[in-house]
């Protein structure tokens, strides 16, 4: 009687530990089957896979006038202002006016430009959810212009800026990892995955190691990845960097501004301060124009696939795999600067720049201003009351273009010729 309850008992315990999973280690399955939308077998499809990029400008900061300030900072602005506006319209108008620039222009050095590359690796067609993509290299190599530098990459697992890399969390896990400032760029980390699952994952996880290379001698970048097991490589990659154009199309003109007023209101004509800075500029540019090329390297499952686990996976590494595409990259318009000038609208000269002539330069230059407020605030010099020597900005002169001979005078502005001028787009290098 006593062996028969002890086996009764042993029995059940045995039972218990089955139904509770203690007597082994069970496997769970990716899925029972898989096929594609044409009912073949995930594993008998090959993977492909695509790469797109496009440019996303930087956000310019805006102009800051004294309306942008607070209510103390403005009190202060105004009390500062007050001491050289000689009338309210004086003080209203260097209230409005850019903070740090007064009538002055600050000339701005254009011919760099700041934006991010927002590059997509993706899938095509069919996909077995087993496999992977286990590297891939993103080649992007741009006809007009270079990359000067980079500040940032960013993935859906890290950021890596100069020296430091914050790493995000996995995708269906948690994972706790952190690097040093000063590690260089591709380190490794090893932590312990716990699966939200029954079975218990162990697997060294790297740091998503992303790292653009520059290649100065085809002019292009490369941007490297790794992938294994929790690393995910299609998505976004995001490369914030600063761009400039190559020698040949850049150029260095001339562009002025003139100070016409001092404390005491406007400056007599042969007192005007000219101001003249050569400017990088770029020109004879249309879409910047380029190609982008994918290589990579998938971990093709041909057998192994419906369970997570790998050990028991049969692979077929399918290396070489290339994509290339001819690219539109950047429209002309997002990095054209716009300068300005004054124009005639009527009479004799219209549709003529003015031009300006110095006494240290042989030929005579268009007057071009780096910005429309700086042209705008010497056509109102130009058009104050009882405004005399119209022709002259200190010891410069400025008019028309007599197109009768070469290396003729200009032909000096009068009041009625300045009625008719207007700030226009004009100066761009061809």
């Amino acid at each position: 009687m006593r062996y028969k309850k002890l086996a009764k008992a042993l029995l059940a315990s045995v039972f218990i530990a089955l139904i509770s999973g203690c007597g082994s280690t069970s496997v769970v399955g990716r899925y029972k089957e898989c096929r594609d939308q044409r009912g073949n077998a995930c594993k008998k499809k090959i993977p492909e896979v695509d790469v797109s990029v496009v440019f996303s400008p930087a956000q310019k900061p805006a102009t800051k006038t004294g309306a942008d300030l607070t209510e103390r900072a403005q009190a202060a602005y105004i009390s500062a202002l007050s001491q050289k506006s000689k009338t309210v319209d004086d003080l209203r108008k260097n209230f409005d006016s850019r903070i740090g620039n007064g009538v002055e222009s600050a000339l701005r050095n254009v011919a760099s430009f700041e934006g991010a590359l927002i590059i997509t690796v993706s899938e095509v067609g069919p996909f077995n959810p087993a496999d992977r993509l286990e590297r891939t290299e993103v080649e992007i190599k741009l006809d007009q212009v270079r990359i000067r530098s980079w500040s940032a990459v960013q993935t859906a697992y890290s950021t890596v800026n100069a020296g430091t890399i914050q790493s995000s969390l996995q995708r269906g896990a948690e994972v706790g990892l952190s690097a040093p400032p000063n590690l260089p760029v591709g380190i490794t980390g090893k932590t312990t995955i716990q699966a939200g699952r029954s079975e218990q994952l162990v697997a060294s996880v790297r740091i998503d190691d992303v790292t653009p290379l520059f290649d100065p001698i085809n002019g292009s970048i490369k941007i490297v990845r790794h992938g294994g097991f929790g690393l995910n490589l299609t998505g976004n990659t995001i490369l914030h960097a600063t761009f400039e154009p190559k020698p040949e199309y850049t150029a260095y003109p001339e562009l002025f501004s003139v100070t016409t007023t001092d404390e005491n209101g406007w400056l007599a004509p042969d007192r005007l301060k000219l101001n003249i800075q050569t400017s990088k500029l770029p020109r004879g540019m249309s879409d910047i124009t380029g190609t982008i090329t994918l290589t990579y390297i998938i971990r093709h499952v041909v057998k192994g696939d419906k369970t997570y686990q790998e050990g028991d996976d049969i692979v077929k590494m399918i290396t070489d795999k290339k994509v290339q595409e001819d690219i539109i990259l950047i429209p002309a318009e997002k990095i054209q600067q716009q300068t300005f000038g004054l124009k005639s609208a009527a009479g004799d000269f219209v549709g003529q720049p003015v031009y300006i002539k110095r006494s240290q330069r042989v030929d005579d230059a268009p007057l071009c201003f780096d910005d429309y407020r700086s042209a705008q605030d010497f056509l109102d010099y130009l058009n104050r009351p009882d405004a005399v020597s119209l022709e002259t900005v200190g010891t410069a002169r400025i008019g028309f273009v007599n197109f009768k001979g070469p290396h003729l005078p200009l032909i000096p502005l009068n009041l009625k010729l300045v009625k008719t001028l207007s700030v226009q787009p004009m100066c761009q290098p061809g």
